[in-house]
């Protein structure tokens, strides 16, 4: 079991998120920008600056390519990626990759698939409707027939052009899981969540 949530736990940052392909293609115009504009803040220096002629240029020249180091630019994504796993395995949230955080950021819609034993956590489920409705995402919660009407929610909001979240147990609702743009499923007795999208 522990070598299991470590692979989950691992798998993030190994495949790359697909921002990390957009940073690198502007760090690709990006790096030689950079250094035609330190070079001609070496030269606008060395022409105008005060003496002595060379230490004031190289200053420039220098800070222009530390501080706008396209390095900077391509660590930020995997570092932002790793704190974002890292603070989910701290809340029992396990993400199985970069796609799925991404994935998740750009949701329309969400179906709620298992809500409980005999709607027992109405309440918080209710709650967490409510926050889900004001962050803009359509919920959708089908009541008998889960597992057909689960599937058959997912479908017919894909066909709208909307992206989907299921929440389940992963069980019941496991076909409609794996249609799912992000599929969220819930460990009640372990109490783990587990992110699986892209």
């Amino acid at each position: 079991m522990l070598s299991q949530i470590f692979c989950l736990v691992a798998g993030p940052q190994s495949p790359r998120a697909p921002i990390q392909h957009l940073v690198e293609a502007v760090a690709g115009y990006f790096t030689p920008a950079v250094i035609v504009l330190a070079i001609l803040g070496f030269m606008v220096w060395f022409t105008f600056g005060p003496a002595p002629s060379l230490v004031y240029p190289t200053s420039v020249f220098v800070t222009a390519l530390i501080v706008a180091s396209p390095r900077a630019l391509a660590l930020a994504a995997p570092a932002s990626l790793l704190a974002g796993v890292s603070r989910g395995v701290e809340h029992g949230i396990l993400v199985r990759s970069g796609q799925a955080l991404e994935a998740a950021a750009r949701l329309d819609a969400i179906v709620l698939g298992v809500t409980g034993p005999n709607g027992s956590d109405g309440p918080s489920v209710a709650a967490a409707v409510a926050a889900l409705e004001r962050l803009g995402l359509e919920v959708v919660m089908p009541v008998s027939d889960a597992r057909r009407r689960t599937t058959h929610a997912v479908r017919r909001l894909q066909a709208a052009g909307k992206r989907v979240a299921v929440v389940g147990d992963g069980i019941e609702d496991a076909a409609a899981l794996a249609e799912a743009d992000v599929a969220i499923a819930l460990s009640a007795g372990a109490g783990w969540v587990l992110i699986r999208g892209g």
